[in-house]
């Protein structure tokens, strides 16, 4: 399968939206759905949100042929990879690393993100990846806290302290 990076733009945020949803709701509704999760998701990930955060980060897509399969979102002020998300029929078929490596070519320091601490399966493939435990916090979702573990690539997880 060929799969191509490339960095979003205004006219990729309908079917981004989508991605975006589909991935979080098979990732975290792991019991069924949750009346928190509208509201979340309706705030996080519609056009205008997705919007703000392409010109606060940069968003990179794969495709495959022309259709969406991952994003991924890079804060190069920061190093936050955030939101890496590969549709389900997708996973271990190097898409998720092809969106690592899109961020680690602009990254000026070892690219950071978190993970929730049940989501074993992406633990795993981070380890793979090379990325190290560095610590915890938490994402709060309608008053409740969910753990996620910090992970750091590569040797320079020392800034974290």
């Amino acid at each position: 399968m060929q799969v191509q990076v490339r960095e979003a733009e205004n006219t990729d945020l309908a079917d981004l939206e989508l991605l975006c949803k589909v991935v979080w709701i098979s990732t975290y509704a792991t019991a069924g759905i949750e009346p928190s999760f509208r509201p979340y998701l309706e705030k996080t990930f519609s056009k205008q949100a997705l919007l703000n955060t392409m010109k606060a980060t940069r968003i990179f897509l794969a495709e495959a042929g022309h259709l969406l399969v991952g994003a991924v979102n890079f804060n190069p002020k920061t190093a936050e990879i955030s939101n890496l998300y590969v549709l389900p029929t997708m996973k271990r078929s190097g898409i998720g690393s092809r969106l690592i490596d899109a961020c680690s070519e602009i990254a000026e320091t070892a690219p950071w993100l978190t993970c929730w601490y049940r989501n074993e399966a992406a633990i795993r493939f981070y380890r793979a990846y090379g990325f190290h435990y560095t610590g915890e916090t938490y994402f709060e979702l309608d008053g409740r806290r969910h753990l996620n573990y910090v992970f750091t690539l590569g040797n320079k997880a020392e800034h974290l302290g």
